[in-house]
């Protein structure tokens, strides 16, 4: 009787035949390398023939990671949507005092943004009359305009402020002062308004 030997194998003539393998037992024509990824991926099947898939421990520690990372994530997701808000009133009350310095100048009559506490809007105004004269003292509503709110939020001004432009582009404050501020949601941005119409713009 012959015997040949090999590592890993052995095969005896006239004696049946099994392949040994370090691995264990493989399929025919598979490869321990394959054979060892899929048992790293978790696909060896045990030998009812399932798959093997994840256990009912990790799932609740994958579950719980997310938990906590998602609490964490919202108070910075809510913060930057106060932070957007803000800044949008702030743009609409900085849009509001370019615009009225603007048609003062175009039209060389004076004109001024009401802002108007109350109702968290402003309003713009020109001391032209009836007949289309610019009377330089009583001022009237824009034809056609309506009081424009700051914000689709519940931002708050701290004070009722009127800005009043002459001609020139000097701004002068009857009422208020040529500071306020807008705050939303322990925010506030401050609004600084020059002699002569520039605004800057601070947030705390």
């Amino acid at each position: 009787m012959k015997i040949a030997l090999w590592p890993g194998s052995c095969y005896i003539q006239g004696a049946s035949f099994r392949k040994v393998h370090p691995e264990g037992d493989l399929k025919e024509g598979s490869s321990p390398m394959i054979d060892s990824q899929q048992r790293d991926k978790g696909l060896i099947r045990g030998p009812s023939g399932r798959a093997r898939g994840f256990t009912l421990i990790e799932v609740m520690i994958a579950l719980v990671i997310g938990v906590i990372l998602t609490a964490m994530a919202i108070p910075q997701v809510k913060s930057t949507i106060d932070r957007y808000r803000l800044r949008g009133a702030v743009a609409s009350a900085t849009w509001a005092i370019h615009s009225t310095r603007y048609e003062a100048l175009k039209d060389g009559c004076p004109y001024q943004v009401v802002i108007t506490k109350s109702t968290n809007s402003y309003q713009l105004q020109s001391a032209f009359d009836g007949s289309g004269a610019c009377t330089t003292t009583t001022f009237t509503n824009v034809s056609g305009s309506n009081p424009v709110p700051l914000s689709g939020a519940s931002t708050l001004i701290n004070q009722n402020t009127t800005l009043r432009f002459k001609p020139n582009g000097v701004v002068s404050a009857p009422v208020g002062g040529l500071t306020f501020s807008i705050s939303y949601q322990g925010k506030t941005g401050t609004v600084t308004v020059s002699n002569y119409g520039n605004v800057s713009i601070v947030y705390n």
